[in-house]
């Protein structure tokens, strides 16, 4: 049973990551920026789950999910995804990895054999300019997705995330 509340309150919590996320690059606090832009995509996916039905788990790898409904006939059958639908949310993952990726290291490190890379070493502009994009795209995809299947009391928010990613 799709949970509309949950997903509201995901992709809310998306959006306003994704804000704190340009304003972390234009301060040039590159490793926030990123914690941020990974942090938004998750949640849009979790939000993507709440609202078809899916328990979403404790996971810092939703697209996995959405990927394994993709890789399922049953389970585009039983939610009833069409091909438009299919694109969106192949979209959606594919721009998700990306920042699943960094995982934690955008706030703790990266440990070698011999020292410890800090985040500020890790993300230079240009990298963040990349992962806060790759957040971007994947707020635009949910949006599309959210106007063709979401509530009309939805509008508000989709509108306000279509309005941050411009």
């Amino acid at each position: 049973m799709k949970n509309i509340q949950k997903a509201r309150d995901w992709l809310s919590m998306a959006k306003d990551d994704y804000k704190k996320s340009k304003r972390r690059l234009e301060g040039r606090e590159y490793s926030d920026a990123v914690h941020h832009a990974q942090q938004s995509a998750e949640k849009a996916c979790k939000s993507l789950l709440s609202f078809m039905g899916l328990e979403v788990e404790k996971t810092h790898f939703p697209s996995r999910c959405i990927s394994d409904i993709l890789e399922s006939p049953e389970q585009l059958k039983r939610l009833e995804l069409e091909q438009g639908n299919i694109s969106i949310l192949v979209n959606v993952t594919r721009f998700s990895s990306s920042l699943e990726e960094q995982r934690s290291m955008p706030r703790y490190s990266w440990e070698t054999h011999n020292r410890i890379i800090t985040p500020d070493e890790i993300y230079d502009e240009s990298l963040t300019r990349e992962l806060v994009e790759d957040a971007k795209h994947v707020l635009t995809f949910v949006a599309k997705f959210y106007e063709r299947h979401a509530p009309k009391d939805m509008r508000k928010l989709i509108d306000e995330v279509k309005s941050c990613t411009r």
